[in-house]
């Protein structure tokens, strides 16, 4: 392999390497938060600072209508079942909302939407007001189960996560089960990134090293004489 096509890889291992390991330790920071976080009560809530990370714990209040009549879903999102034999994102419906907590409601300021303004979004990539579904405690399936929804219903017990704002709060994600769960949940993946990222470190140190090896060997080549390349005599011009 040429010197140069070996710089690229190189390059492109640490590249990766050095993102994953980033990636992993900003994940158990928020792990390490998580872990030491206190739910808010509506009251506390209303009180934080604006911008300030909070979490809080509650139920989806059982009055709202649900966004999907025909299943009851509050928040969910679809997918369907491709040529590849897996199931492939289609599209996520997540409005703003209302959570139920101890002492009083408090409001989802923010939700996932469209260009048109509504509250569906058919685009993999989550716009600047949406927020993640995770952990979804309830999956239901069409007729002929090529199709199916997952996603939380009116009543149904989730985390947010977020930041506090005037009126509620805005919401980066909406989780299933409790927080010591999720907690480890997000360390247990971070831990997996980190080694990911340090195998693709592994990698690009045994290239860089490969590629000093190699460049050294062509030094000593020019030094020596040996790998200059010398043209050729020429055959001098008879003159008759």
């Amino acid at each position: 392999m040429r010197l140069g096509a070996l710089v690229g890889l190189a390059a492109l291992a640490s590249s990766i390497g050095v993102g994953g390991l980033t990636r992993a330790v900003a994940r158990l920071d928020n792990a390490q938060w998580l872990r030491s976080a206190e739910l808010q009560l509506a009251e506390t809530l209303r009180a934080t600072p604006p911008g300030q990370r909070v979490v809080i714990m509650g139920r989806i209040d059982p009055v709202d209508q649900p966004v999907d009549r025909a299943r009851g879903f509050a928040l969910y999102f679809g997918e369907y079942y491709s040529t590849d034999s897996t199931w492939e994102w289609d599209y996520t419906i997540a409005p703003p909302f209302t959570v139920l907590l101890e002492d009083g409601p408090t409001e989802v300021l923010n939700g996932c939407r469209d260009a048109h303004g509504g509250w569906s979004i058919a685009t993999p990539a989550y716009n600047d007001d949406c927020y993640k579904l995770l952990h979804l405690p309830v999956t239901e399936y069409n007729g002929d189960g090529n199709d199916r929804y997952r996603g939380f219903k009116p009543g149904d017990p989730v985390l947010v996560f977020g930041v506090a704002q005037a009126g509620g709060m805005v919401a980066s994600a909406v989780s299933g089960g409790d927080l010591e769960e999720y907690a480890d949940t997000v360390a247990s993946n971070a831990w997996t990134r980190m080694a990911i990222g340090a195998l693709w470190v592994t990698i690009a140190i045994g290239l860089w090293l490969r590629i000093a090896f190699l460049m050294r060997a062509q030094l000593r080549l020019y030094s020596t004489g040996t790998g200059v390349r010398t043209p050729p005599e020429r055959s001098a011009r008879r003159v008759g």
